[in-house]
Parts: C-alpha cells; structure tokens; sequence
C-alpha cells in the first residue's frame, strides 16, 4: 500500500508541478481569484446542501454522473493550459469514455489522476490561501467524525460499491492488479465491500492537500515541492501507523503533513 499511495501522490504533485512550470503560471497572472467570503459561502452552503442530499439518496446514476461530470472537467481543465481547446476537449472525451466502458482498474486510477490534479489546479487558482486552508480543515474535520469503521463514510461506500460503483482511488496491493477489472474487485469478501487485497481512496484525499501545492507551485516550483515533500512525509507517517487496508481517516493527517509547510511559506510572504 506505501509504494502504491507513494507513487500515486509523487505522479499527481509533478504533473501538478509541472502543468504550472509549463505554462509559467504566478499569482499575479492567475485570473479570477475568489477573495469575497460572501461568494465563498453560498458556495460552501451549496455544495453541502448537494452532499447531503446524494448522502441521503445513494443513487448509483446520480453519483457516477456527479463523479465523471466533475472529473470530466478536470481533465478537460488540466489539458486546455496544455492543448488547444479542440484537443484538450477531444482527449478529455476519449478518456472519460474509456473510464465509462473499460472498468480496467489501471484507467480508473488514472482518469481520477488527471481529473484530480485538474480540479486541484482549478481551486487553487480562484481560491485565496486563507479558503484553501479552511476548506482543508472542514473536510478534514469531517473525514475524522464520518470516516472511521461503521461511519457516515464507510456505510455510504459500501452502498455505492454494492451497485458497483468505486467512488474513489482503487488502491492495489499488488502492481499486477493494475489491470484487473474493477468489478473484479468488488468481491464481497470483507466488510468493506472490497475485496481483501484493495482497498478505496477518496478522490478529495488527493485533490484537497494537491490544491497547497498547487497554490504553492504557483509561485515557484520549488515552493510547490517542498509541500509536496511535507504530503509525502504524510504519507510515509500514515501507512507506517496502519499497514492494512482498513477504512480509516487520512485526510487529517494528509492535511497536516501539507498545510504545515503551506502555513510556513504563507507566514512568510512566500505564497
């Protein structure tokens, strides 16, 4: 599980990183960025009405709609700083189909790579660092009430898996289940719905603390790296602490190993 959440996270903060050194993106020319709490609350308000409503209704159709629309766009997102808008939305298309038809687990991941590291891109750009942080905190908060064994979480996923739908990152044990079908690992043989050798990671457990390094990125590349280092760190904490698949809230400590470093550069007049 180390090398595979290790890996996973080095790919989504280079190609972040990278994205912005590409384009030579910096705060001064990031446009449109949100700096009135009023708009930053009827958002906040909107989304979680929206969340509690798909909480409450488990609806395969509407959270696979909810979850490929939103990564739709990320990628699309990701590939017009890149591409034209004819390819970037050509190759977003292409790959979401891919994503819809294929179920192989190795495209999953991959479709909620790029998809990820498009939102985080796209957040961290209209966000000032101050929502950035809070965001990171309320979540984080929330992931470590709901998501622990028999939680809000837990329970919503089960659901989900059970008509079929991986909500999430699949996390493999071994480099060879890359290309099993994704309903191939929804065998019910533990509580979690999974079965034993996989387990789920939640797509805001990367876009979340991606959005710091993007934001920091932003500035320099460097800045951009040490966050991801501080996330990194994170990780290496976490799956040292808990070597199995289980369910458990990462987001927090996640959210610790990148705002640290974020908070330090911000402090700093860095970011």
């Amino acid at each position: 599980m180390r090398r595979f959440l290790l890996t996973y996270y080095i790919l989504s903060g280079l190609i972040t990183l990278g994205v912005l050194r590409f384009i030579s993106l910096n705060v001064a020319s990031v446009f449109g960025m949100l700096t009135s709490w009023q708009y930053v609350f009827l958002g906040v308000m909107v989304a979680g009405i929206a969340a509690a409503f798909m909480i409450k209704n488990p609806s395969r159709l509407l959270w696979e709609a909810a979850i490929t629309l939103a990564l739709f766009l990320g990628v699309w997102y990701l590939l017009l700083l890149i591409l034209p808008l004819g390819g970037a939305l050509a190759s977003a298309s292409i790959l979401t189909l891919c994503y819809l038809f294929l179920r192989t687990v190795w495209l999953h991941d991959l479709f909620f790579l790029i998809g990820g590291v498009g939102v985080a891109i796209d957040f961290s750009g209209w966000l000032v660092p101050e929502v950035l942080l809070l965001v990171l905190v309320g979540f984080s908060i929330y992931d470590y009430v709901a998501a622990p064994p028999g939680g809000v979480t837990e329970n919503l996923v089960k659901t989900l898996l059970s008509r079929g739908l991986v909500p999430g990152i699949i996390v493999v044990k071994k480099i060879k289940d890359l290309g099993s079908r994704c309903d191939e690992l929804l065998i019910n043989k533990t509580k979690t719905g999974l079965a034993a050798r996989s387990a789920i990671l939640g797509a805001g457990d990367v876009i979340l603390p991606m959005t710091l390094v993007a934001r920091a990125g932003m500035r320099s590349f460097w800045n951009g790296l040490i966050v991801l280092l501080g996330l990194l760190a994170a990780i290496l904490v976490l799956s040292w602490k808990n070597k199995d698949l289980r369910p458990r809230a990462a987001l927090p400590m996640l959210a610790i190993g990148a705002g640290l470093p974020f908070i330090a550069l911000w402090i700093t007049k860095q970011i």
